[in-house]
């Protein structure tokens, strides 16, 4: 029973309404904060692998001195065309194979600049809103926006500043400087018997290759070698139970052939070569690169690759020792002979590294009287 004067306790519908605006309120705010936090999460992701890309890109520059894009022989190259191809030939050694689509579902695609152009590595993929290819575009180096039109209609495509449309990311680096500094340093080293062949690296743009070759060992072995199983001047051969006649060796060097300027050329001559004979007496041939000298042999194929062949001159005295296509046994000859050392590089295509056919040795100007080069 209520006595005068008390209320009796519970909640009016005021302040049930007040309380579901104040929970609304916090739900919606609550929501965007998570929305634009999901959002920036996946801006972020994009951008991040975005960079991955233009870096694996330049991890392959540098250790191949081309652009990933590259058809069937490194002779031949996708560069600076409106067709862009998938990531996969950075993958798995550059990139990660489970990297294929953005946050957006949408695949990463590349592409890659002309030399004249200042051979650039193209990268580019679709955000959901023009206003996020925005943000994305400004987080990463050397980027933009653009649209679907332009992508197809010139390379590089061109930039948009503003329309629903601008949702395509495109982001680029330049040739990587690491590979341009190491250039010029040896970048692969080993031992060849004389007569082998060694292949030229491939060298970034305006750059050409070059070969440094010594001595290793050598013998006087100035006799056709014997009971090698062979009648003919080409392989196969049977190294087994070959002999021949050594003497005191005089003098000897070591040097390397291509074409007749001292190119590296094709190894088997299906466009240009094979490689000169060692023969230091009469005009060189050329001759073809094999795999093996054994019994079973096997030329080199063409595969866009060019070479050089080392070779060994020596003197004894019985006389001049070379390997060469009119000795019956020419490369069991160079194999007994003796080893080269050699080494390839990168060198600028002008400046003071051309090659010279001898040697510029400095001579100190005369204190008085004309001068005598």
């Amino acid at each position: 029973m209520k006595t005068l004067g008390q209320k009796e306790k519970g909640v009016t519908l005021l302040e049930v309404l007040l309380v579901l605006a104040i929970a609304s309120s916090l739900f919606v705010l609550m929501l965007n904060y998570t929305t634009q936090k999901s959002d920036e999460m996946r801006r972020d992701k994009t951008v991040l692998q975005m960079q991955q890309i233009l870096n694996a890109g330049m991890s392959f520059y540098v250790n191949n001195s081309f652009w990933p894009l590259k058809a069937a022989t490194i002779t031949s190259t996708l560069c600076g065309t409106t067709t862009w191809t998938d990531i996969s030939a950075l993958q798995p050694n550059y990139l990660s194979s489970s990297l294929t689509n953005n946050s957006y579902a949408q695949p990463y695609l590349i592409n890659c600049n002309n030399v004249s152009n200042g051979g650039g590595f193209f990268a580019y993929t679709t955000a959901n809103s023009a206003a996020n290819a925005a943000i994305i575009a400004g987080r990463l180096p050397m980027a933009y926006r653009t649209n679907a039109s332009s992508l197809t209609a010139a390379f590089p495509p061109a930039a948009c500043q503003s329309g629903d449309d601008c949702t395509i990311v495109v982001a680029n680096v330049n040739i990587p400087g690491q590979n341009l500094n190491n250039a010029r340093s040896v970048n692969f080293a080993s031992v060849y018997y004389s007569g082998s062949c060694v292949p030229a690296p491939n060298c970034p743009p305006n750059m050409r290759p070059d070969i440094l070759v010594m001595p290793a060992a050598v013998t006087g072995v100035n006799d056709d070698p014997s009971a090698c199983n062979a009648s003919s001047t080409q392989p196969p051969y049977n190294p087994s139970g070959c002999t021949a006649n050594t003497y005191p060796v005089s003098s000897f060097t070591a040097f390397a052939r291509g074409d007749s300027n001292g190119n590296p050329v094709d190894p088997n001559g299906t466009s240009s070569g094979p490689p000169l004979d060692c023969r230091v007496t009469g005009t060189p041939n050329s001759q073809i690169c094999w795999k093996s000298y054994n019994t079973t042999a096997t030329p080199i194929t063409s595969d866009g690759t060019k070479y050089w062949r080392v070779c060994l001159s020596v003197m004894t005295e019985k006389g001049l020792v070379y390997p060469a296509s009119t000795n019956n046994y020419p490369i069991q000859q160079g194999k007994m002979m003796g080893s080269i050392v050699a080494m390839t590089r990168c060198v600028p295509n002008s400046g003071n590294e051309n090659p010279s056919g001898s040697m510029d040795v400095w001579q100190q100007q005369p204190l008085s009287g004309p001068y005598i080069p």
